[in-house]
């Protein structure tokens, strides 16, 4: 069959955080939301209307509302965040909800200002 009906509602994303990590991965990352299982993927920078492409992170299923991922590696820029149930195939998308920083990029100046 092309087309299955699912009555489960979609998991729906309210707020990622933080939202910036290193294009390296392996940022903790919380997610919070609606509708989560414990069969969801959780995709970074996947194509928003097809789910095509991304990279799959490492999820912890904390609750309904919850999930904590560990990003997998991705090129630099803001990137769309999907979380999709791996059986029925719902999925929330977040449009461009995490920002990969590119090897030198982001930081904030910082330095020491030496003094004396």
């Amino acid at each position: 069959a092309l087309f299955t009906y699912s009555s489960d509602p979609d998991p729906v994303i309210a707020s990622i955080g933080p939202a910036v990590g290193p294009a390296a991965g392996g940022s903790i990352v919380t997610i919070h939301g609606f509708n989560f299982t414990a069969t969801v993927d959780v995709v970074f920078g996947a194509d928003a209307d097809t789910g095509a492409g991304g990279a799959t992170a490492d999820v912890t299923f904390v609750d309904a509302n919850t999930l904590v991922v560990v990003t997998p590696a991705f090129s630099g820029g803001a990137r769309n965040v999907i979380v999709r149930d791996a059986f029925s195939e719902q999925a929330g998308v977040a449009l461009a909800a995490f920002t990969y920083q590119a090897p030198g990029g982001g930081g904030g100046g910082g330095g020491c200002a030496g003094v004396v």
